[in-house]
């Protein structure tokens, strides 16, 4: 069963892009239904890390924003989700997805999906540490391979300690980004469970969406890279359920202009340069030239060449000021 409306929209928790100025960036043109922070470290969250006060802001709508956590110390997970369930927010995140090599070494992320009661437990002690009203999800694939029946052991097992939804990238754990998920796993879930299972991954734009929704039966949906390059993605789709005609004309050069706008006080100052590129990467992918841009904006040295080369470009690139999504 979903207690989410039909056609849900999440941001995905993206390292180093779903900092509160990209959230403020999605916002500016109408936002989505929830935002997912980036990961937050609960050992450097309960240690005081001078970092984290920049990782666990909630703007620009904390009621619509699920704070996500990674780890594998349960003293440390509980003690994080306690805290920042204090806050007006939607919801805790547990990650237990991330495949990245320096996470799974660690036995974060994915890595805690290998131990089901392991797992159940660390659940248990953090509901039982949250304020009753929030939200506690997980975030996590298939697992380490195509084993449909041990991936929903795992999810009744979370399920039954108290877990209010689940969200899958349908891929197992080595399965490289640039390889599409298997979506049937998130229509086996959907059946199967109890809870709501939001189906992420590969989700580009417009007619990406449509095949998922339609071949996977999902009713809600979370959006990373889509949304990275394209932050009005989430708008341009509720627009387009209503009017299949519907189309949205874009000023890029003014979006990425915001964008710069939206760094100071909801990033420090030593992200800037790493979180611009970090964007740009993604969000060139709308421009004629862009690869070369991107090229030169990953050598740049400060922020301030950054917007140079961006400013530069649309300077000898007029005619990729406006893009028309349709």
């Amino acid at each position: 069963m979903n207690c989410f409306p039909r056609d849900t929209l999440f941001l995905a928790p993206m390292a180093d892009i779903t900092h509160a100025a990209f959230r403020h960036l999605v916002d500016s043109f109408g936002g989505c239904d929830y935002y997912f922070t980036e990961m937050v470290s609960a050992g450097a969250y309960v240690s005081g890390s001078p970092y984290e006060e920049f990782y666990t802001i909630t703007e620009p709508n904390s009621t619509k924003t699920v704070v996500q956590l990674v780890g594998k110390n349960q003293d440390h997970l509980c003690r994080a989700a306690e805290g920042l369930s204090r806050r007006d927010i939607f919801g805790i995140d547990i990650n237990m997805g991330c495949s990245a090599p320096e996470i799974y070494r660690k036995g974060w992320g994915c890595a805690l999906m290998g131990n089901i009661k392991t797992a159940a437990g660390l659940i248990r002690a953090c509901r039982s540490a949250i304020d009753e009203k929030k939200t506690l999800s997980v975030k996590l694939r298939i697992g380490e391979q195509d084993d449909p029946e041990y991936l929903v052991d795992f999810c009744r097992a979370l399920q039954a300690e108290g877990v209010d939804f689940f969200t899958l990238n349908p891929r197992v754990r080595k399965q490289k980004l640039s390889r599409p998920g298997n979506w049937d796993f998130v229509k086996l879930l959907g059946k199967r469970l109890s809870v709501p299972v939001i189906g992420s991954g590969d989700i580009r734009g417009f007619s990406s969406f449509a095949r998922k929704k339609e071949n996977s039966g999902a009713e809600s949906f979370m959006i990373g890279r889509g949304a990275a390059r394209k932050p009005w993605l989430f708008t341009f789709i509720k627009h387009k359920l209503m009017d299949p005609e519907h189309t949205m004309k874009i000023d890029v050069k003014n979006t990425a202009e915001k964008f710069f706008q939206f760094l100071p006080g909801n990033l420090h100052l030593d992200f800037h340069l790493s979180r611009l590129k970090r964007f740009f990467s993604y969000y060139t992918g709308n421009l004629t030239f862009g690869h070369r841009l991107n090229n030169t904006i990953q050598n740049a040295c400060s922020p301030d060449e950054i917007r140079n080369l961006v400013e530069a470009y649309f300077a000898r690139n007029p005619g990729d000021t406006i893009v028309v999504e349709s």
